[in-house]
């Protein structure tokens, strides 16, 4: 989360790439990080599309986050 709150934007590639773990086990994080109907979720995130590559964003719960997350490192 930290690195999407800095960058607000991150391919899911780069995102794989800086924890450490596989597409697949991605993906699962996300469902638990995004919110998928019938799945729930914690709704922080979600995924798009931009330029042809799939990424992930912050919604409007995963920017509130985010603040209150700075707000308590100050």
């Amino acid at each position: 989360m930290q690195a999407l709150c800095a960058e607000q934007v991150l391919s899911l590639a780069k995102t794989g790439k800086l924890l450490g773990i596989r597409r697949s086990q991605l993906e699962r994080l996300l469902l638990l990080l995004g919110h998928t109907d019938g799945w729930g979720g914690m709704d922080y995130v979600a995924q798009a599309e931009r330029r042809g590559r799939p990424v992930i964003i912050l919604t409007e719960k995963g920017r509130a986050l985010c603040a209150q997350m700075q707000a308590s490192a100050e």
